[in-house]
Formats: structure tokens, C-alpha cells, sequence
């Protein structure tokens, strides 16, 4: 299982009951990005989504920049080629997105 949680724009948006405002769009669509690089291998996109100063909390620390997340795309989707995701619910807020 795989659950993603992505900050993306430093705007403050909330996603309510009367729809998705511009923001929490771009947001869900950046996640979408992320998701669809996870399942297919492909992290051509990640540049146009994911923050140049990105930081990813691995268990030998922190590492700044998009090639962690690069490689960890490559290594799960190398060790789990048939792997799916599914989105059930997503939900955008301020500068998280839930997926």
C-alpha cells in the first residue's frame, strides 16, 4: 500500500463544499503526477511538479532535491513492476494534498 502526502504551493486554498478552487486543482494534479510516476516508472514529469529545494526524509537522513525521489521512483517501480494504485478519496487544502 501506498499512501502519498504531498505539500506542493505555498498559497493558502481550501478545498470546500462548494468546489475546487485554481489552487487545490493544480495541487491534485501535481499528486496525480507523483502517483502515475510511482505506478509506470516514468519520473519525466516530476521536474514540472516537484519543488528544486525537495526534501526527502530517508531513514540516513535528509536529502535535498528531486533525484532521491527520482531513484526511489525507479527502484519501487523496478522491484514491484505490476504494481497499481488506486486513488479512493483525495482531498486538497492550504498546501497539502491527501491521496
Amino acid at each position: 500500500m501506498l499512501c502519498i502526502c504531498s505539500s506542493c504551493n505555498t498559497a493558502t486554498t481550501t478545498v470546500g463544499d462548494t468546489g475546487k478552487d485554481s489552487t487545490a486543482q493544480k495541487n491534485l494534479a501535481a499528486f496525480d503526477v507523483v502517483s502515475n510516476a510511482f505506478q509506470t516508472g516514468d519520473a519525466s514529469k516530476i521536474d514540472s511538479v516537484v519543488a528544486d529545494d525537495f526534501v526527502d526524509h530517508t531513514d540516513k537522513g535528509d536529502v535535498k532535491g528531486k533525484d532521491s525521489l527520482k531513484a526511489m521512483i525507479a527502484m519501487m517501480h523496478n522491484n514491484f513492476k505490476n504494481m497499481k494504485t488506486e486513488t479512493k478519496n483525495e482531498a486538497a487544502g492550504g498546501d497539502y494534498v491527501y491521496g
